[in-house]
């Protein structure tokens, strides 16, 4: 992907003056006002006769005085037309973090290579210089700004009409964020230089494959040695074999043959251990039936493994040279490629990546699956070329995702869930910090109804900032699943769903969104949205009209208006700690939209803990309050007012426990009330029960015909396996 450039041109108005002051002075031969006169007095009548040394001087300057005054004139001509000055050398000069490796003034304006020496991965907001113009990232395809890697070179490109010949400076401000930070911070500097154009010095500066370099080295930076060939530069990747000096540098190079490349390099259509000049067998890995992975020999022996005569696993890893074909680690892609292969697994390394939008042709219910590469066994496909040192130890980070088509896995491998929310022990596989959106689909009903889409292991960080929807699915789809995430920060809401039905989000995390209880900043925001399972989660200090928030909106993508029907919620933990100074919800914690309909709701064994401010509970607001909706065996250990307001004659609800200070507003035949913490540990995410004894039995959700329940709590402790359905997310197994 190119850059985005968005430019304020100005021309350049002061010009270079030219000196016009004669640099031979009349005056030049002036007589002498020495004391001892050279000639006899004419007043005196007397005819002097000239002296010895008089004579030889003026005898020098008529044989000599031709030539020196030719050198002064030439001198003076010089020092006109070429004193410092007119010709001024480039000069580009950044301050940390960042450095100026080169910078060009031209008549089509200013070109910065910068170097990011900051030891992290930044993300660059603006780039200013004064009397030229501005570069802002595009927002949506670089959502917080341009991910620069750390000692990574980037060039920007900054247009604007400058005139051939004049002196150019203009201060740079380098507009910057550090990963998880909002706050913007600068890096000032300054470029000086002479315009450069067809008529400066005798430069030419010609590119015309567009690829930043120019035919002529002289004023123009480094020399193109092919300006008619984009893939040809001084800049460029040497590709064994295809005839071409791709990096400029002595010629095409020579490919040698690699044994256990998994590369047909002989074109006989098998790998490795049949190319010319490979014995069999040549690697270690050969032949291993039934792992999924390509290896020498498998095309005919193993076709299982294989698809085509090609390997079912690519390889992407930033900073990657070899090949690029994404045949193994040292011959890996760079990036995503534009058009992935249905039914193939694309493993992907640590680094800093651009978004990607997933909108390849479909092919029945063939799945393409990107996944973090491990350093475990099976965990990155090949071996060669691998270190798990460097490329399977950290993360991957992209930037925006956004999928138009079916049938996706994008899945980080490792990180979050259960006694790892926030990635403390193991941060998650991949990342993505946004100022917008950080998954999403297309906006509207304009044909796209991406489904059947899997998500795990995926932290994403917002900004903050009003409007930041960390998960967007604004399309009539159906069959998305959450695990194992981790979103924080966002300015809006962590989930945004319209018209998006069968959704799983399970064993994540949704921490601290940053607005008041009077605006929609809801961990899960929904209308019109149906059949969605919601269990195993933890909702931490979110504040809004609710947590969970659902209802009808009118809200028509193709798929008729509906009522938010049918959601079944089990298992979450919602928790503020304290930290932060809520007003509470504006609705209730889960809860509907005010004069919405939905029905059919399922809510058991969650647990409400030490929820601020107001409206803490289970809530339907509105206009049929929940019909059929079942609330049973919940926690309610909140801080303040728990305002359980639930409609009895449309609602049924009970075996609810509630703290002492805050009961019901509506009581129960089986509810409890409570006066002490009856978690072992709820401040560090430990919700097992002290004493299983000080909380009552909850009624066995088996014997209510036509509710099915989750057999299991989030560890997969069975419930009931006692004898005793404990109330609460954790089913009692001994602390």
């Amino acid at each position: 992907m190119g850059f985005e450039k968005r430019c304020e041109n100005s021309k350049k108005g002061t010009r270079a003056t030219r000196d016009s002051t004669s640099f031979v002075d009349k005056n030049m031969f002036a007589k002498s006002k020495r004391s001892t006169p050279v000639l006899t007095s004419v007043i005196d009548g007397n005819m002097g006769l000239k002296s010895k040394r008089s004579q030889a001087a003026m005898e020098f300057l008529m044989t000599y005085g031709w030539a020196i005054l030719a050198a002064i004139i030439v001198i003076a001509v010089i020092a006109i037309y070429f004193r410092p000055g007119n010709l001024v050398q480039n000069q580009c000069i950044l301050s940390a973090p960042f450095n100026c490796y080169a910078g060009v003034v031209s008549t089509n304006g200013i070109t910065l290579e910068v170097k990011n020496g900051a030891g992290q991965s930044l993300k660059v907001q603006m780039v200013e210089v004064d009397g030229c113009g501005t570069y802002t990232p595009n927002p949506i395809i670089y959502p917080g700004g341009l991910l620069i890697a750390d000692q990574s070179l980037t060039t920007f490109v900054i247009d604007c009409i400058l005139e051939s010949g004049d002196k150019f400076q203009g201060d740079i401000t380098i507009t910057y964020i550090k990963i998880g930070s909002g706050l913007a911070l600068t890096s000032p500097g300054t470029i000086a230089g002479t315009v450069l154009g067809d008529d400066v010095g005798g430069a030419v500066c010609t590119d015309s494959d567009g690829d930043k370099y120019n035919v002529t080295a002289l004023g123009c930076g480094i020399a193109d040695c092919d300006d008619d060939n984009i893939n040809v530069n001084p800049g460029a990747t040497e590709i064994c074999g295809d005839d071409l000096d791709n990096d400029c540098i002595g010629g095409d190079l020579v490919c040698l043959v690699q044994c256990n490349d998994l590369i047909d390099n002989d074109g006989d259509t098998f790998i490795d251990m049949d190319d010319a000049g490979c014995s069999s067998p040549s690697d270690n890995n050969e032949n291993n039936c039934g792992n999924a992975i390509c290896e020498s020999g498998e095309i005919t022996s193993c076709p299982g493994d294989c698809t085509g005569g090609s390997p079912t696993f690519h390889y992407i890893r930033a900073g990657a040279t070899g090949t690029n074909n994404g045949s193994d680690w040292n011959n890996a892609y760079l990036a995503l490629p534009a058009t992935l292969i249905r039914g193939h697994t694309y493993y992907v390394a640590d680094g800093v990546y651009l978004g990607y939008t997933f909108d390849d042709v479909e092919s029945g219910i063939q799945k393409i699956i990107v996944k973090k590469a491990i350093d475990t066994l099976n965990g990155h496909g090949t071996e060669t070329g691998w270190n798990g040192a460097t490329m399977g130890s950290g993360r991957a980070e992209f930037g925006q995702i956004q999928f138009n088509n079916d049938y996706y896995e994008f899945n980080g491998s490792i990180g979050g869930g259960p006694g790892n929310w926030k990635g403390e022990i193991q941060p998650l596989g991949f990342y993505i910090f946004t100022g917008g959106k950080g998954i999403r689909t297309p906006q509207g009903n304009l044909g796209m109804t991406p489904s059947f889409i899997d998500i795990s292991h995926v932290e994403i960080e917002g900004s903050g900032v009003s409007g930041n929807d960390l998960v967007y699915l604004l399309t009539n789809s159906t069959d998305w699943r959450f695990s194992y995430m981790y979103l924080h920060y966002a300015g809006r809401t962590f989930y945004l769903f319209r018209q998006v039905d069968n959704i799983i989000i399970e064993r994540s995390a949704g921490v601290m969104s940053s607005l008041g209880p009077t605006l929609h900043s809801e961990a899960i925001s929904s209308l019109d949205s149906q059949d969605n399972i919601i269990r195993f989660n933890l909702w931490e200090d979110v504040a809004g009209t609710g947590i969970l928030v659902f209802g009808d909106g009118n809200y028509s993508l193709g798929n008729g208006v509906r009522d938010s029907d049918n959601w079944e919620i089990y298992g979450n933990i919602f928790y503020d700690t304290g930290i932060r100074d809520t007003q509470g919800r504006g609705n209730g914690a889960v809860t509907d939209w005010k004069d919405n309909n939905s029905s059919g709701h399922k809510v058991y064994n969650n647990v409400f803990y030490l929820l601020r401010g107001l409206n803490n509970g289970v809530t339907f607001k509105g206009d049929s309050h929940g019909p059929g909706s079942l609330v049973y065996n919940n926690i309610h250990y909140t801080f303040n007012d728990s305002n359980n307001d639930i409609d009895v004659g449309t609602t049924t609800h009970n075996y609810n426990v509630y703290r002492t200070t805050f009961p019901p507003a509506q009581s129960e035949l089986n509810q409890q009330l409570i006066s002490t913490d009856p978690f072992v540990n709820g401040a560090n995410y430990n919700f097992s029960l002290v004493d299983p004894n000080s909380i009552s039995s909850g009624i066995d959700l088996n014997s209510i015909p036509g509710f099915n329940p989750y057999p299991s709590d989030m560890y997969g402790n069975v419930r009931g396996a006692d004898g005793k359905w404990d109330r609460g997310a954790i089913e009692y197994k001994g602390i």
